[in-house]
């Protein structure tokens, strides 16, 4: 998709921002977090109808999302099929497996229902190299040098399962749930050396052993009446995440334990969401209210030799909002215009009680001329988004990746605020389309991680909210098919970054781009490549280094569309790892971290049942946009 990004540990960005709310089904998701980037690391492209992405979302699809949203549309099949039943599944290298069911039906055009079940393991493998030279408060500056190996291991299952009932033909209700449950290992094991200024030297080697489980869930019910010239659509949606976290540190030179930790983290949220649609003559009109009520708690225990510390805090944040749309299409030309309004208020338990009220406006505009003639698309959008903190973000407990690294979250965050103004021209030929799309994007509290050294050689991670940043670049993508049988595309992204704030800052140029080729090798039989590669990027403390990735598949179609087998070599060239350097008065670090992933993987799929429908609608090449 273009200007969307992976990180090593599975996380989505965009243009450089890590920001993005991801629907599904365009709907919010309970998934955060490893549970949200392992849900995306095991669901089966099959799963998949489509992925919308945009960046300058309607007011009346909310504001959330300062970076922008990726809405992932299932295959129901009900729109081409009726009574189907599919199987998939993969297995890979290194202990690696995924495998769902899915299933969908009708009864008299009056219920339609569908279900979704998969499953998935992985056991990543993890390398690092880590130099620290740091200033350690009433001592010597230390060098440390630290080497580790971690191993850990996730098993997710989860279902996805919806309804669909038509009362009348103008009115109908539909029911959808989810619900998964993840638990995970991370086994590390760490060799340090110590040099001071002094050419004094120490060496340690420690071990953790960190564990979760996280089961979360969520249930919407939506009603609509479709009048024609009114339509109205009433909304309540529920969900919970909860994290049970627990941690043991041990000294493995020595033979001992020195530190145990435990957390229990609970999130409860509930949404209502009334719209109403009014359809005039070329003019389409849209109001309505959404109220979203949070309440995130999360209690910690650590024992630290003979000292135990218990703590505890409570987050609630109450969110509501009205909305105003305005569409009209005249001939090649469609316009809308929208403003929406959101009052919250936050209350922080921790110690002592706190509470802060804001009102924050977020209007959206989005234009498209269609000039037939000349193939010819035009855009130009603006609209301005907010990125709330999630749970992950706020908890202020350690959760250490490792022995010598932790990371605490802020409760104090504030959201961070994006207006961005792009404007877009698309030149659709024969065989191939071209897509440009410039924009300007500044972020008020951006939010970002901050490092500092500890006493003990290590490393904290913190966020904080700085002053601003401000982007300007611009995507584009070339897709060709210069035969029949074969399909380019070439796809990136530009941009010059930069952050201020009082201590840290950061400004320089950051690019992305990536190639696929699709080539059909027989009748039944595709290969593809990809390639991306990613610059270098200035970040707050410093600067990540540059990273390629490729991969290689063969997919073979068998009994007409039903089945499907895929052979996949991921990154042959081993070259996806992660290097940064950052540093400040008192601290630098160089690392090089690699996560190894299996080399070679195995998918299968099957469709089981079901008749093709005449009225099967034609899947269009390029991704649809939200705006």
């Amino acid at each position: 998709m273009p200007c969307i990004e992976l990180d090593t540990d599975g996380r989505l960005g965009m243009r450089g921002s890590a920001g993005v709310l991801v629907l599904m089904d365009g709907r919010r998701t309970a998934l955060t977090g490893d549970a949200l980037a392992a849900f995306l690391r095991q669901m089966p492209a099959a799963a998949l109808e489509r992925v919308e992405t945009g960046t300058t979302a309607s007011a009346r699809r909310g504001a959330d999302g300062a970076a922008g949203v990726v809405n992932l549309v299932f295959r129901t099949d009900t729109v081409r099929r009726t009574g189907m039943r599919s199987l998939a599944g993969s297995m890979a290298t290194d202990d690696h497996y995924m495998g769902s069911a899915a299933a969908t039906g009708a009864v008299d055009d009056v219920l339609n229902w569908d279900v979704m079940y998969s499953l998935s393991g992985m056991r990543p493998r993890t390398d690092s190299k880590t130099a620290r030279r740091s200033l350690v408060p009433g001592d010597l500056p230390l060098q440390t040098d630290e080497d580790s190996r971690a191993r850990e291991k996730h098993r997710l299952h989860s279902v996805l399962a919806g309804a669909a009932l038509t009362l009348r033909p103008n009115t109908s209700v539909a029911l959808r749930g989810a619900y998964s449950w993840m638990e995970g290992a991370y086994r590390s094991s760490s060799a340090s050396l110590y040099t001071n200024a002094a050419g004094n030297t120490g060496a340690s080697t420690t071990g953790s052993l960190l564990e979760h489980v996280i089961p979360s869930g969520e249930l919407s019910a939506v009603a609509s009446v479709d009048l024609g010239a009114a339509r109205f659509t009433s909304e309540a949606r529920a969900s919970f995440v909860d994290e049970d976290f627990r941690g043991a540190y041990d000294d493995e030179g020595a033979g001992y334990r020195y530190m145990t930790t435990g957390m229990a983290s609970r999130q409860r949220e509930r949404v209502l969401r009334n719209d109403l649609g009014l359809r005039f003559s070329g003019l389409g009109l849209d109001a309505g209210h959404e109220s979203r009520f949070r309440t995130i708690t999360a209690a910690h225990d650590a024992t630290h030799f003979d000292a135990t510390l218990s703590q505890a805090y409570r987050h609630e944040l109450d969110v509501h909002a009205g909305y105003l749309t305005a569409h009209r299409s005249i001939r090649g030309v469609r316009a809308e215009a929208g403003l929406r309004v959101e009052a919250d208020r936050t209350r922080i338990h921790l110690e002592t009680a706190g509470a802060r009220t804001a009102v924050r406006i977020f209007p959206s505009f989005g234009g498209e001329w269609t000039d037939a003639h000349r193939a010819l698309v035009y855009r130009l959008a603006y609209g301005r988004r907010i990125n709330r903190p999630g749970s992950e973000m706020l908890n202020p407990f350690s959760m250490g990746r490792d022995d010598m690294n932790e990371i605490i979250g802020n409760p104090s965050l504030l959201p961070e605020v994006s207006d961005q103004v792009e404007f877009g021209m698309e030149r659709h030929r024969r065989r191939s389309t071209l897509q440009l799309t410039p924009f300007l994007r500044w972020t008020r509290d951006p939010i970002r991680q901050l490092k500092a050294a500890t006493a003990s050689g290590g490393a904290t991670t913190t966020l904080e909210n700085l002053t601003r940043t401000r982007a300007m670049g611009a995507d584009g993508s070339v897709r060709a098919r210069p035969t029949d049988g074969t399909v380019v595309t070439l796809a990136g992204s530009v941009a010059h970054m930069e952050t201020t704030a009082d201590v840290f800052g950061s400004s320089g140029v950051y690019a992305t781009a990536r190639l696929t080729i699709d080539v059909r090798v027989a009748e039944n039989t595709t290969a593809q490549l990809y390639a991306y590669r990613r610059s270098a990027r200035a970040i707050e403390q410093g600067e990540i280094l540059p990273a390629f990735t490729s991969e290689l598949a063969l997919t073979q179609r068998l009994a007409g569309d039903r089945a499907r087998v895929t052979l996949r070599l991921n990154d042959p060239l081993r070259g996806d790892r992660l290097d940064f350097r950052i540093a400040d008065a008192t601290f630098s670090q160089e690392s090089r971290r690699r996560t190894a992933r299996p080399l070679l993987s195995l998918f299968a799929s099957y469709a089981v049942g079901g008749a093709p429908r005449e009225d099967a609608p034609v899947r269009t090449e390029r991704p649809a946009r939200i705006f």
